[in-house]
């Protein structure tokens, strides 16, 4: 047999048009998943990886400066916390706030997002409406492998049309 190897883009253009966008929390869980489960089997390699991707997902995409509970997330729950910088009414700096986040699969919602903090200058509701759209927007495989350090640049399904 003398079968070719499927080279790079080739692999990333199948994976680009086979696999179906996802909202960031899927992949969030998928990945921390993953992550519990190279900690488990003591493979290091993965467990710096899949952290890496974490991170990287988060800090390119995440409203505000979010930080991840790795320790208490899983496939289930996911944990975060932020801090948020208030302002007065007068425009001025009006000192710190913490916030952490916890987001659960719903079936009638898709997420069940709780944040627990002060309620203050009723930023709550904005919080809310900021992370729940984060958290559900759709992603795409190209976005995925970059983050992952699969590849240095991000396909999309226009780029194989």
């Amino acid at each position: 047999m003398n079968e070719k190897a499927e080279s790079r883009d080739d692999h990333f253009r199948r994976m680009v048009l086979t696999y179906p966008d996802k909202p960031m929390y899927e992949y969030l869980a998928q990945w921390i998943d993953a992550y519990h489960r190279s900690v488990e089997r003591g493979a290091t390699d993965w467990v710096e990886n899949h952290r890496a991707t974490i991170e990287a997902a988060i800090d390119a995409t995440a409203p505000y400066d979010l930080k991840f509970d790795f320790d208490e997330s899983n496939g289930e729950k996911l944990l975060m916390w932020m801090e948020y910088h208030h302002m007065n009414e007068q425009g001025m700096w009006d000192g710190w706030e913490s916030y952490s986040i916890r987001v659960k699969g719903s079936l009638q919602f898709g997420t069940d997002i709780y944040i627990g903090g002060r309620d203050r200058h009723d930023v709550k509701e904005m919080l809310y409406d900021t992370i729940g759209m984060w958290l559900n927007t759709p992603v795409t495989y190209g976005q995925w492998a970059f983050w992952s350090g699969a590849k240095d640049k991000v396909y999309s399904k226009e780029d194989f049309a």
